[in-house]
Order: C-alpha cells, then structure tokens, then sequence
C-alpha cells in the first residue's frame, strides 16, 4: 500500500506544482514540434532539449524530458496523416492508414483518433510499467540472440498485409530492404561490403533519410507530377478540402477501446525487449488489429483502426522500453539510450540494483509520465486546428513544404551532404515503386530490422549452431511468422475459388 500511496501522492504533488507544469507543458509542446519535423524524431527532440533541463532540480527535469519524450511522439503522427512523410520512425506504420484518410476527407477524424490513441498507450503503457517492471525486465533476459532475431522475423512476417495485390510483391520490397542493410562495415567482422571504395558508405545507409525519401519526397513528386493534393480522384480532393468533420464520437471512441488495450500490452511488451523497438510493436499490432478486424480489406487504404493500433502501440512501447534501461541499464530504443544518459546526469545510475536501492523511483517515474503523456495529449489537441490548415495550403506549396522539411531536416540531423543524396536516390526509388504498384511500408521495415536481424542471427549461430535458432521461444516465433506469411495466400486462393463459383 506504502508504493500505492507515493505514486498517488507523487501524482498529486506534480498536478500542483507551477514549476512542474510549466515544465511538462512546455517539453510537450517542444517535443510534438520537433516530432513533427520530418527526420528529427524522439530521440533527437530529447537530445536537443535536454540542455534545458541541466540547471532544474532532479524532480522537474523528469516530467519535462516525459513531456518531451511523449510529446515527440504524437507529434511525429501529424506530417505520417496530413503529407504521408513521419516524423519519426514508428510514425510509419500510421501512415499506411492515416494518409488514405486524409486523402478521403477525414484527416481531422485521423489526427484526433491519433492523439487519443497515443494517450491510451501512453496511460497503459505507464501503468504496466509500474506493476510490470520487475516482471517484464527479468523476462527479457529471456531473450538471446535467437529470441530477439525470431521476434523480428515475426515482425517481418506481419507485411504480409500491406501487399495491395500478391504478396511476393510485398516480400520483394521486403528483401529489398534488408538488403540495403549491408552496404557498411560488416558488424562482426568489420570488413566493408559493397562500399565501393566510398568512405561516405562505411556506416551504411542510414535509415531516417532513406525513409524520408521513401515516403515524403516520392510523394512529393506524385504531386506535382498529378497536380493533385491527394492520390485520390477529384471528388475525394473536394471532400479533403472542404470537409467540417468533427473527431470521432464518445461511442465511436468507445469501440476502438478493445483495439487500443491489446495493442498497447502488444507495444509494451515488444518495446521491453532490447533491440524490437516501437516499430516491431507497431507493425504486429497493427496486423493484430487487422486479423482480428470484421474488414480487413480496408486496412492499407484508410481503416481507423490501423491507426488506432500503431499509435497506442509505439506509446505503450516506449514505456515499455523504459524496462530494460531501469532493470539492466541496457537502452531499449534510442530514444531511451538519451533518456539514460539524462538520469545519470541526476545521478540515477540504472541497473538490477536500482530498485532495491530507490524503492520509490517507480512510483515517481510513473507519475512523471502519466503528467508528461496528459501534457502532449493537451498540446496536441489544441494543435489540431492549426496542423488541419496544411489540407487547403495550395498543391504546390505543399510539395514544396515537403521538399523544404525533408531536406533540412535530414540535413540538420547530422550536417551531411550525403544524406541529402540519399534523400534524393531513395525519393526516386519510392516514386518507381508507387509507380509499379510495389508497397513502399515493407522496404521500410526492412530497413528498420535488417541490422538487427542479421546480427543476432549470425551470433545465434555462433553460439549455438542451427540448434539455438530453435529454442521454445524462437520457435514459437517463428512458427506465427510461418502462419502469418501462409494465411494471406490461402485467403486470396479461397476468395478467387468463391469468385470462379460466382461466375
């Protein structure tokens, strides 16, 4: 009951602390702007705001860099709906559903359905940390190499829903992802490979500019290429632009509930894991919310839930990840890796001694992000109304918006001309695979896993040979990776022997 009454009491003193609210409102509202910037992302936005918290008290600083760290996070939903270019990483698997939304009129629908899902895996995903932490984090030493390298195969496994027609269109895309992956320094053995000779390529090709071209530029230049707005036919234009639709109703709301709780365990738990990340949870639940959904077929082309599952995932998973850095002193997600150096700024020093040492840290750590997550879900909602004006901003202004964020912000990321080419080489890319009807959401999360997959395969083997690939929870894994892949071939095969019948 003692644990009870500190997190209460600790929720209590924040909600009536000026200084404390100052704090969180204003790392809110600089986290869901630097979130909104294409290529910055919630890593960055910490490591950019963090120089205002050195000079605060310990309690302050903590519920600024949660307003900060959650508020980057919804924020990087806002360009994913409106101009199909996330702001950060996980933000991707929101636009597969968000943007078509937009496209069809109902971007404010989108965004609001954005912000409370955010702030439903945000609140969940605290509240497991709180009662799950000790649990979760003596889990995850569970997870070795083989673990880890399955859980990401599933994870891969989950594209098999973004194929528009066949699915090896989607696994081409895929492949071709993970491919990127070994341009640079071999990891194990640190041999170059296919570099070229460039020294520019050692460190691979890195993935926000790629992404960015991915999405962001690509659509651009259908844009200006269309000279339309959308990707939709004049009508849906007409009815993005002058639409007066509210958010969703308290019942509508209500129904996505169900969604918003499993995907946010979904993103909890995947996030605690070192290595998955809010994009492996975001994609699973997004394919969870899609199996379990009564119109799948909708999914890829502006379904609700879609959106619902990959924003209260990636929330709850950044709390998730919050687990493996307290328990063990490992950084579940790069973001949190900032968020590390940050509290032994303050003189909290992670690891398995942590909790015995400050019994209250838990308690106080969960209300941080409680207020920081009811901060950005504040700030976002007062923001809608001004980010809705991007739908009638002129078509041109808008590609030119496009080009102007994604190339700055690739740019200011790491002061890199090169990456600006990437930009460019992979803008091009994307626009050849929308052109040929190829998923451009595969080749992104084949790029956000092909490292990782790599590595820990290569030293699963090492450990253990072919064998250790196929411990209980490797196998597991990887046989739901096999029936996710098998599943949408049998349903078209059925679909077309129903349809043959028909005629």
């Amino acid at each position: 009951m003692g644990n009870d009454v500190s997190f209460f009491s600790n929720v209590l003193y924040m909600a009536s602390n000026v200084q404390m609210i100052i704090a969180v409102l204003l790392g809110a509202l600089g986290g869901v702007f630097v979130g909104f910037l294409p290529a910055f992302g919630s890593p960055t936005a910490v490591a950019l705001l963090l120089p205002l918290t050195f000079l605060m008290p310990t309690d302050v600083s903590m519920v600024m860099l949660a307003g900060i760290y959650f508020g980057a996070n919804f924020g990087g939903a806002i360009p994913a709906i409106l101009v199909n270019t996330p702001g950060t990483p996980p933000a991707f698997i929101t636009a597969i559903d968000g943007y078509p939304l937009a496209v069809k009129g109902k971007a404010k629908e989108a965004l609001f359905v954005s912000n409370f899902s955010s702030f439903v895996g945000c609140i969940l995903g605290a509240v497991m940390f709180y009662f799950l932490a000790n649990v979760v984090g003596k889990a995850a030493l569970a997870f070795g190499p083989a673990e880890t390298f399955a859980l990401m195969v599933l994870g891969l496994a989950c594209v098999a829903g973004l194929s528009k027609g066949s699915i090896w269109r989607s696994i081409i895309a895929l492949a071709f992802g993970v491919a990127i992956t070994t341009i640079g320094i071999d990891p194990l053995t640190t041999v170059p490979r296919y570099t070229f000779g460039k020294i520019g390529l050692y460190s691979g090709i890195p993935f926000v500019p790629a992404m960015i071209g991915l999405f962001g530029i690509s659509e651009a230049i259908l844009l200006l290429q269309k000279g339309k707005m959308f990707e939709g036919d004049k009508v849906e234009e007409e009815k993005a632009l002058n639409t007066k639709a509210n958010g969703p109703t308290l019942l509508e709301r209500a129904k996505m509930l169900p969604t918003n709780i499993i995907s946010s365990i979904v993103g909890f738990v995947v996030g605690s894991i070192p290595g998955a990340g809010a994009t492996v949870a975001g994609m699973m639940s997004w394919n969870l919310a899609r199996q379990r959904s009564k119109t799948p077929e909708k999914f890829g082309k502006g379904a609700i839930e879609g959106v619902a599952a990959s924003e209260s995932a990636n929330n709850a998973a950044s709390a998730g990840a919050l687990v493996p850095m307290l328990s063990l002193g490992i950084p579940g997600s790069s973001t949190t890796a900032v968020m590390l150096a940050a509290l032994m700024m303050h003189d909290i020093l992670p690891g398995p001694l942590l909790i015995v040492e400050q019994p209250g840290l838990i308690s106080y750590l969960t209300a941080s992000y409680i207020i920081g997550g009811l901060a950005a879900f504040i700030v976002f909602q007062l923001s809608i109304p001004l980010f809705e004006k991007l739908m009638y901003i002129a078509k041109p202004i808008i590609a030119g918006l496009v080009f102007v964020l994604a190339v700055s912000g690739t740019y200011f990321l790491r002061n890199s001309l090169t990456d600006i080419y990437i930009v460019a080489l992979f803008g091009i890319i994307g626009y050849l695979m929308k052109h040929f009807d190829f998923p451009v959401a595969p080749t992104v999360l084949g790029l956000v896993l092909g490292g990782g997959l790599e590595s820990n395969l290569r030293l699963a083997l090492k450990i253990g040979g072919v064998g250790e690939l196929f411990t209980p929870i490797a196998s597991f894994c990887l046989l739901l990776a096999l029936i996710m892949l098998v599943l949408p071939t049998i349903r078209s095969r059925r679909t077309r022997n129903e349809e043959s019948q028909v005629m």
